[in-house]
């Protein structure tokens, strides 16, 4: 027997109309993205003057896009190696914590993908730190699909949910904050209000 070492990634497609997913199955596939046809008129001429100039020469046609296609894998290739050294601060990751909660994802899947995505981002970026926007990017890619709380309510994610989950993140962490200053500034010494000035 012949063994030759391979890595597989799960892609799937589908339209609405053919009907709709297990959550199981839904749940497996990491990110989801909403392909949708393009509304600009000139970026619909472009795609068919482009289209039309592969088909009359596709040599020529490859040629043309050869340094972009170099620059792409360039880049491709640069966010690879970046990759194992992107650090997320621990905040981030109990914000992405905190999210699944909020929009009440089942399981823990979603919290591991937000947060490869969002170091993923920060490595396409060409930073060492993923960010806050990092983190609701990736969440905007890897929660639609796993929204569904019933058979009748299609996926999808609704920003205003994420940014309220968001900004009540902040807002905690802010408070938290602030009590953790004034407990301190309590400790400190010489700071009793009970302290008599000296006589003079």
């Amino acid at each position: 027997a012949y063994q030759h070492p391979a890595e597989f990634i799960l892609v799937g497609t589908m339209n609405p109309e053919e009907g709709d997913l297990r959550p199981q199955l839904l749940d497996r596939f990491g990110l989801a993205a909403e392909i949708e046809g393009d509304r600009a008129p000139t970026a619909r001429a472009e795609i068919v003057r482009r289209r039309v100039s592969f088909e009359s020469n596709p040599r020529a046609f490859l040629d043309n896009w050869e340094d972009a296609s170099k620059m792409l894998g360039q880049r491709i290739s640069e966010a690879r190696e970046l990759l194992p050294s992107v650090e997320m601060a621990e905040d981030l990751l109990e914000l992405i914590a905190h999210i699944a909660i909020t929009l009440q994802v089942d399981g823990h899947r979603a919290d591991i993908v937000m947060y490869k995505t969002a170091i993923t981002l920060a490595a396409w970026e060409g930073r060492d730190t993923a960010s806050l926007e990092d983190v609701r990017h990736a969440a905007e890619l890897a929660l639609p699909h796993r929204r569904r709380r019933d058979p009748f309510t299609p996926p999808g994610l609704d920003g205003k949910e994420l940014t309220d989950a968001i900004e009540a993140f902040e807002e905690r962490k802010a408070e938290s904050s602030r009590i953790s200053t004034n407990d301190s500034q309590k400790d400190s010494p010489g700071t009793s209000d009970d302290t008599s000035p000296s006589d003079t």
